[in-house]
């Protein structure tokens, strides 16, 4: 009986100590409950102020409009936005009635002289991480015009930023540009063309890593089918078609008005001179801006605006 008694007890002695040095299973994490981070809020633009010249004369003078081209950019509360036609004194105006942003401005002449293209960004929001800047020439890395391409010797040029937002640390490319314009009766869109390839070709070689790239500027397009904007579009997705595809594009659809308060920007011909291209990001809004003051533009372009989710 105490052998019985004894066995008994060494299978329950064994039973326990198993259960003791059990190692318990480690459950992995069930990646469906790993939060995803939240979606940055964007809101970008692209605004050819006009440069300032004598030829402007009371309510087109610069000094008679230059606030109402900073309401713009501070009622629709841009966070980046591309700027077109800015000479010196426009930059320092910039520069200094609104702080609260930095800005990146290039020159066409020279790269600090000239009529520039710009971009500016929140402080308080983004980063430059790094910058850039590119002649549309077939000589891009130093100031240089078209003639090559059948175009003029005045110079076009493009910037470019790479921003970093600060609370999520998601990075980006800006870029702003401004394409040659048709004159004196000379057609150029082949140079635009060759403009845009150039700024896909660049920018496709900057952006190694793959971050999303928006591309932003006066394009002077002379219909909205020229190739420039196809080769756009084949490398880009364009807000303003995607927006109309989608039923939520606002505004008119022409942007150029001259100062011309009364033009129809809406006519069967009309079409954005200017435009947002974008490779990624949800876009939640396009509009084409029609602020007034006292009955007036503040430039003869309309800014053109963008909210994206990043």
């Amino acid at each position: 009986m105490k052998k019985v008694f004894y066995l008994i007890a060494a299978v329950l002695l064994v039973a326990v100590s198993c259960r003791e040095n059990q190692v318990n299973p480690i459950t992995p994490p069930d990646p469906k409950t790993e939060p995803e981070a939240e979606p940055v809020e964007l809101c970008l633009a692209s605004f050819n102020i006009r440069l300032d010249t004598d030829a402007d004369t009371g309510y087109k003078d610069w000094q008679a409009r230059k606030a109402n081209c900073m309401a713009v950019v501070r009622n629709h509360g841009f966070d980046v936005f591309g700027l077109q036609e800015v000479l010196a004194n426009q930059q320092k105006d910039f520069k200094e009635m609104l702080p609260e942003y930095a800005f990146y401005f290039v020159g066409r002449d020279t790269g600090t002289s000239g009529e520039a293209v710009g971009i500016g960004y929140r402080q308080d929001r983004f980063e430059i991480v790094d910058w850039g800047r590119f002649w549309l020439s077939d000589t891009p890395d130093k100031p240089s015009g078209s003639v090559n391409w059948g175009g003029m010797t005045r110079h076009r040029v493009a910037a470019w930023v790479k921003l970093q937002h600060k609370a999520s640390g998601k990075q980006f490319y800006y870029l702003s540009t401004h394409l040659e314009v048709n004159n004196s009766g000379n057609d150029y869109a082949g140079v635009r063309e060759k403009s845009a390839q150039l700024i896909i070709e660049r920018m496709h070689q900057e952006n190694g890593t793959g971050l999303p790239q928006f591309v932003v500027g006066d394009m002077n397009p002379d219909s909205d089918e020229e190739a420039a904007l196809k080769a756009f579009r084949a490398a880009y997705s364009d807000s303003f078609r995607v927006a109309e595809e989608k039923g939520f594009r606002e505004g008119p659809k022409g942007t150029y008005q001259a100062f011309d308060p009364s033009r129809d920007l809406n006519k069967a011909s009309s079409h954005p001179s200017d435009l947002i291209f974008y490779t990624t990001g949800k876009l939640k809004s396009f509009s084409a801006l029609t602020d007034k003051f006292d009955g007036y533009y503040p430039s003869d372009h309309l800014p053109v605006m963008a909210v994206f989710e990043l």
